[in-house]
């Protein structure tokens, strides 16, 4: 092979060839690619993780609420008795069940009765749960489905205050033939962005004073 031949062939090579200038070049342009990426899917993670919180913490208090709510307007009656321990409370309440007619606009109507309610920790979906029953039906002790009002729970418990005179007593199971003039309700909850926090509420239960302005909330 000739000159010529060698001097065509070692310029092929060196245009197929990459420098080390344009090496740097590419991968250059990989990190600064790479980069933003990481932190557009870092920054999508952040706003999914505090729309997640946001979530949580909306379904914790609408569940508090609720809870409260029932709580309040619990009532007296023999047939569906005041029953709590640590991890589950019942009680009769005002419930709405179906009224058996259509309203003008087609949709099922709903009246108001006095009922059975539970609140309880559910331990195998790590959950907060409401069940109710029509009077009929709590009579039975037949309640209806759970419903689950908030998640990720890592721990739970009910605390029971009664009154007797001027002291106060804190207990884990509600007395047989007394309504307590408060509850207390704790939750321990597993956070979206990781740890752990406690919420606690004591409602009012107005039936279960026994002194009226003895002792105030």
């Amino acid at each position: 092979m000739g000159s010529d031949g060698r001097q065509l062939k070692r310029s092929r090579c060196r245009r197929e060839a990459f420098t080390l200038t344009e090496i740097l070049l590419v991968v250059s342009l990989i990190s600064i690619i790479s980069l933003a990426l990481y932190k557009s899917l870092s920054n999508g993670i952040r706003v999914w993780e505090r729309n997640l919180q946001y979530k949580q913490d909306e379904d914790l208090y609408i569940a508090l609420d609720k809870f409260s709510y029932d709580l309040r307007n619990t009532a007296v009656y023999t047939a569906i008795p005041f029953d709590g321990d640590q991890d589950k409370l019942a009680f009769a309440s005002v419930v709405q069940v179906p009224a058996g007619s259509l309203n003008p606009d087609g949709s099922m109507g709903n009246v108001e009765q006095i009922g059975m309610i539970e609140y309880a920790y559910d331990r195998v979906h790590n959950a907060l749960v409401r069940r109710q029953a029509g009077y009929g039906q709590a009579v039975q002790k037949r309640l209806g489905n759970k419903r689950v009002l908030v998640g990720s729970i890592v721990g739970m418990k009910f605390s029971y205050y009664y009154l007797s005179g001027n002291s106060v007593s804190i207990k884990a199971k509600s007395d047989d033939d007394e309504i307590p003039y408060a509850v207390e309700i704790e939750i321990k909850l597993r956070e979206v962005q990781g740890g752990t926090r406690t919420v606690t509420r004591l409602v009012h239960v107005p039936v279960g004073l026994e002194y009226e302005g003895t002792f105030k909330l």
